[in-house]
């Protein structure tokens, strides 16, 4: 009795191109004979590279494969060696066209443009069909699971094609059969068993009594043969397919472990490519963190010359002020031209100021540990009875309608006397910045609070000199007789 059997392979990465290798014999195949490789056809696919093939099929979807996907099914159909031979020692070809043809029917019918690539192997001892399918769903997606991803679908999949090849007499193998799947599968069920030769005496002819002639001893021993040879047919044909499926598994565990030591090179040579790049990302990384640590030193050393050298400048001009305040009356112009320069000097310290970044008066709130809420761009913060006694703005730090603070220098120094109690000079409000957060910070924040207080100091001066000017100018006016008082 013959059967009809199928068998599925999952494969992925580095395994396409290989088995790819296997079908198109560009590598040793022990069960394959050389001389007959002409006999081979490309029933789907036009011979074109199954990679090709399956990145083509992916990327028409409007797929990306993930690293572990199943990208491609190798699908082997074939039938039992007797339904080839019909008990002679070589392949009728009459038999295999037809089968070639329902199995090319199963592939179409069941996957359609799925199916990729198929080979008719006449080179082996045992003709059949190895396909690929690439397991696309209706979505688009691959989805192996779809296609052979339960024991529900398998068990489909093998009755669906048994019942196209019914009508070439092949059945279907063993439903269910407690058999090694590698081992047996492939072949009908269980020929697994030790085979006995043993002869039944009973059955032999019995030889006559009298053998006279030539003739009627050599028609015994053709009975006797015929008789050896009817006992023995099946247990022989069992052997020969064992031995069969023996040469077959050898040859598909030797492109096994060819695929495995592929899979492992090529794992490898990965695995230094990605310890390479990460070996240069790391060192680029630390270069480039390298220069901008310098960068940032030149610059805090060029900030920091800058305003040392501006407050230089600040405490000559306001020399020169305090100077030409007294030749005010006698150089006028000379009082404008002084006026342009403290303009333009306010602005480059008002620049300066907003080059230095003070620390924020809520991260200062919370090195006090103390929370606050938020509330209408405020955050205010609570003491008993749920009153606010203090509320952050963009402005500084108020206690009710009162500025305590513009900067994280003045709110330590507000902090510190109100919770310690004593005076707190803005030298402890640094040291207990630098403790909190660091001597870059409080080096920043010390320089922003010299900063507003210099422009204060300036806006204050500029205010009040513009007050005195005008007082003088209406004084002289009066003097003058330019400004009278109407009756």
């Amino acid at each position: 009795m013959a059967y009809a059997i199928a068998r599925i392979a999952k494969l992925k990465g580095a395994g396409v191109g290989a088995s790819d290798r296997h079908v198109e014999r560009l590598r040793k195949t022990p069960n394959a004979d050389r001389t007959r490789l002409g006999e081979n056809a490309h029933l789907i696919g036009d011979g074109m590279p199954l990679r090709e093939l399956v990145d083509r099929m992916i990327e028409g979807h409007g797929g990306r494969p993930r690293r572990d996907s199943v990208e491609c099914v190798e699908v082997l159909l074939e039938a039992s060696p007797e339904y080839f031979t019909e008990g002679r020692d070589e392949v009728n070809p009459e038999r295999v066209q037809p089968f070639t043809e329902k199995a090319v029917e199963f592939l179409r019918e069941r996957y359609g443009e799925n199916c990729v690539k198929a080979v008719l192997h006449m080179d082996e001892t045992t003709p059949h069909v190895q396909a690929f399918v690439v397991p696309i769903d209706e979505r688009g997606k691959l989805n192996c699971k779809r296609f052979f991803g339960t024991r529900e679908r398998l068990r489909e999949f093998q009755d669906a094609y048994a019942q196209k090849m019914a009508p070439l007499g092949l059945k279907r193998g063993v439903r269910g059969s407690r058999a090694s799947h590698t081992e047996i599968q492939k072949f009908y069920g269980a020929i697994k068993e030790r085979v006995p030769l043993d002869l039944r005496l009973e059955r032999m002819p019995e030889p006559p009594l009298v053998l006279a002639t030539e003739a009627s001893r050599e028609k015994y021993k053709q009975k006797v043969t015929e008789a050896v040879r009817e006992q023995t047919a099946e247990q022989l044909r069992t052997i020969r397919d064992q031995a069969m499926l023996a040469r077959h598994e050898a040859a598909r565990r030797e492109a096994t472990e060819e695929r495995v030591l592929e899979i492992e090179r090529r794992a490898e040579e990965r695995i230094r490519e990605a310890g390479r790049r990460a070996q240069e990302r790391a060192e680029r990384a630390e270069r480039e963190a390298q220069e901008r640590i310098r960068q940032a030193e030149a610059k805090t050393k060029e900030w920091t010359d800058r305003f040392f050298t501006e407050q230089k400048e600040t405490i000559s001009l306001h020399q020169q002020a305090h100077q030409l305040r007294a030749e005010l009356g006698a150089a006028r112009e000379q009082t404008g031209a002084l006026n342009l320069q403290v303009t333009q000097l306010t602005r480059q310290v008002e620049s300066l100021s907003s080059r230095l970044r003070d620390i924020p008066l809520r991260e200062v709130m919370k090195a006090f540990k103390l929370d606050g809420d938020e509330h209408e761009g405020q955050v205010l913060y609570r003491g008993g009875r749920d009153s606010v006694v203090l509320r952050l703005t963009d402005k500084g730090a108020f206690r009710g309608e009162r500025n305590v603070a513009a900067n994280a220098v003045e709110l330590v120094t507000h902090l510190r006397e109100a919770y310690a109690g004593g005076k707190s000079s803005p030298a402890d409000a640094a040291l207990w910045l630098a403790d909190k957060f660091g001597g870059e910070r409080a080096t920043a924040a010390l320089l922003a609070y010299t900063e507003q207080r210099a422009a204060a100091f300036i806006n204050e001066y500029a205010r009040t000199r513009g007050s005195k000017q005008h007082e003088q100018e209406r004084t002289q006016q009066h003097q003058h007789g330019r400004v009278g008082f109407s009756r």
